[in-house]
């Protein structure tokens, strides 16, 4: 009765326009419905539309609605572009969703509200996700909170510095201060640029596109790039990228929620942030200057610090970034280059891993292949623990050589070859593969907010981005048979494709990490300085005192700091939902029945879910009081049991086969003890530390444990 009313109502107040469709059957490219464009409409695996992308004239934000029976859920992105190594989009992350009366009210909210959000920073996006299960209502006011926290920060000065990095002071047990550096975005970045993958991504970046390149930059930032960065700095990057025209969401909801009401809620949400004028422009990848990487061949490795310089390491070989591929292009090259390297079946890994094929040893454990979907497309065939001692550029070398022939070898495979049409074949069985993953991925609930979620949603739809159709396929059919017809084709598809897209007659970089203990050392005393320096300048600050009474000064300035700002930001706790909901599910759909002997049925019903979970409910007020206890049994006893035999139950895995049960357990119990016999030797030796002295002091940092041996 509500919504018919407020539709007679805008109706009234424009009875000449006529108005649009609101639901997804209808949506066609083109369309204007309350406040957006419509700009592609999204098709499920059966080819019926399950969402749409919208774009918001006023604002020139961008709305990719999904249909998909779960709990109102948004994964909210932003073109963050680093404009330097000082990792700017990193420390805007922490202080819109942490700092400021506006990033704690939002936090409290969500506390209050049943939504469980994260967010994360990537090369030129940052991404704020959540969900709730509190219903649509609820959904919409987080989703108003996160956008004022976005566009409208209300953090200090004194509370960028504390996020981002700060000198602070900690006492050991003997009550000596210490000097510590401190930030949670630094320690953070500190303890990430120790990794060896982090900087073997560093190197691939700077060989591909160059140090001083927008997508080589660090978004997370350089330990010496945060050191030097300024509140107006992060306020500077805050005003440049922080705007609708350069946001967007992915919304997933329940069918129960009507497209029209849908989008006319995210529509006065945007207006209220609206510009007077046209929308701003848009950050994009296109408008970034080209790669200006290393010269084609070059090998850059870096050191990482570790007191072990066997440490088994990364590298990787690239291929410049210099490719444009469309979405059909993009997946015939992932399928190539994960039939080339990959599981053990692949020829990379029968090369580089398979003892018993090995050509190539370089002391790798694993091989795997990846072809970047935008910025260039660059190639990278990654090696994963590989030795140190075989990583000279000799031997890195020599290892590209053997990969680079392999593909050239492929390539110049004869029509009708059988090594030819072997591979194809499993070109073939990974489309059939991609094929399941994608019906299963498009219909499956996305998990927004989930601590471990990905970037999946977002990667998908970018992908789809460089689809020319309206009418854009969820499950990529147009491309997928774009592949299986290219493999159709007479003659080796591979030998132009390859050379199209610049791999066959190209030396691609070798970029990776090496172990280093003596960076260790020398960031240890680079870091020993700083500090000599810091305690320098407090003792000149507080007219000449001891190193100990200035840093007790340092440490009583911070806490009355601290406490300012808490007072400051303060936030009044918020009341909890006046109605929670009582199932996680409340706006699912479900219909009750009764089958034809009477049980009753509850079911519901999903237009894309790939799989099914049956659950069975029994009455129990027939069940005598003193038997209750044995109910608990049944669920072990219907789902392990498995089928009666003679009266002896019988595991479903070996019914029928008792002489195989019998040898699956005697030849575990010989491995066990075969193996236990000499481990537990091993053990009481090594037990004995009498003549053994280890000395470990362990500090505890804010986000981190700092491990010092003297």
């Amino acid at each position: 009765m509500r919504l018919s009313l407020i539709a007679m109502v805008a109706l009234a107040a424009a009875p000449l326009v006529r108005a649009a469709p609101a639901d997804l059957a209808s949506l066609a490219a083109g369309q204007e419905l309350r406040g957006f464009r419509v700009a592609s409409v999204y098709l499920d695996a059966l080819d019926r539309p399950m969402g749409a992308r919208f774009m918001h004239r006023r604002t020139g934000f961008t709305l990719d609605l999904l249909q998909i029976e779960s709990v109102p859920q948004a994964f909210t992105w932003v073109n963050s572009f680093a404009t330097s190594d000082q990792g700017e989009p990193h420390t805007q992350e922490h202080l819109l969703l942490l700092r400021g009366i506006r990033g704690r009210t939002l936090q409290a909210r969500d506390s209050m509200s049943l939504v469980t959000s994260s967010a994360f920073t990537q090369t030129w996006r940052t991404s704020y996700f959540f969900h709730t299960t509190a219903g649509m209502d609820v959904f919409f006011d987080v989703f108003a909170e996160q956008q004022r926290a976005m566009l409208h920060p209300d953090y200090s000065d004194a509370e960028i510095r504390l996020e981002v990095r700060n000198f602070g002071v900690s006492r050991n047990a003997e009550g000596v201060s210490r000097l510590e550096e401190k930030g949670t975005v630094y320690n953070e970045m500190v303890s990430s640029m120790a990794n060896p993958l982090w900087k073997e991504w560093r190197a691939i970046n700077h060989a591909v596109y160059g140090e001083r390149h927008t997508l080589g930059y660090n978004q997370g930032g350089e330990p010496s790039g945060i050191r030097t960065m300024l509140p107006e700095d992060i306020r500077r990057f805050h005003a440049a990228s922080h705007h609708l025209a350069n946001m967007g969401t992915i919304a997933a909801f329940p069918k129960t929620a009507a497209l029209g009401d849908v989008l006319a809620r995210f529509d006065r949400m945007l207006m209220r942030d609206a510009p007077k004028g046209a929308p701003r422009r848009a950050d994009s990848l296109e408008q970034l200057p080209p790669p200006a990487g290393d010269p084609a061949g070059a090998i850059r490795m870096y050191e990482y610090p570790n007191q072990n310089e066997q440490q088994p390491s990364p590298f990787s070989l690239v291929w410049p970034a210099d490719r444009r591929l469309d979405a059909g292009e993009q997946l015939l090259a992932e399928l190539f280059f994960d039939a080339l390297a990959g599981d053990a079946t692949t020829n990379l890994y029968r090369i580089f891993i398979d003892s018993r094929t090995l050509k190539s040893d370089i002391g790798a454990r694993s091989v795997s292949a990846n072809v970047q979907p935008w910025g260039g497309h660059p190639i990278a065939i990654a090696f994963r623990d590989a030795n140190p001692a075989r990583m000279t550029d000799e031997g890195l070398q020599a290892a590209r050589a053997r990969a680079v022939a392999e593909i050239e070898r492929i390539a110049a495979l004869p029509a009708g070859a059988p090594e030819l049409r072997e591979f194809n074949e499993r070109v073939a069985s990974r489309v059939v593969e991609r094929e399941r993953e994608l019906a299963k991925f498009v219909g499956t609930p996305p998990g927004f907010g989930a601590r471990g979620g990905g970037s999946e949603w977002m990667d998908h739809l970018l992908l789809l981005e460089k689809t020319a159709e309206a009418r854009k396929s969820l499950t990529l059919k147009p491309q997928i048979a774009f592949v299986r017809t290219a493999l159709a084709a007479n003659g080796n598809v591979w030998r132009d494709y390859l050379a199209k897209w610049k791999v066959t007659g190209v030396t691609p970089y070798i970029a990776g990490a090496r172990p280093s203990a003596a960076l260790v050392r020398r960031e240890e005393a680079d870091r020993d300085q700083r500090l000599a320096e810091e305690t320098t300048r407090l003792r000149a600050k507080y007219s000449g005192v001891d190193a100990q009474e200035a840093l007790r000064r340092l440490a009583a300035e911070n806490d009355a700091e601290a406490a300012a700002i808490e007072a400051q930001s303060k936030v009044a706790p918020m009341a909890f939902l006046k109605s929670p909901p009582m199932t996680l599910d409340d706006n699912l759909r479900f219909e009750s029945v009764r089958l034809a002997n009477g049980v009753p049925l509850v079911a519901s019903r999903f237009d894309n879910m790939t799989g099914m979970m049956a659950g069975i409910a029994l009455r129990l007020d027939g069940v005598p009081r003193d038997e209750l206890r044995y109910v608990s049994l049944l669920p072990q006893l219907l789902t392990t049991v498995g089928v009666i035999d003679k009266g002896q139950p019988i595991p479903k895995q070996s019914h029928g086969k008792p002489w195989l049960e019998i040898l699956l357990t005697i030849i575990p119990a010989l491995i066990l003890v075969g193996v236990g016999v000499p481990t537990v030797s091993a053990v009481f030796k090594l037990a004995k530390t009498s003549d053994t002295e280890c000395v470990i002091n362990v500090t505890g940092q804010q986000w981190w444990w700092e491990y010092d041996y003297p």
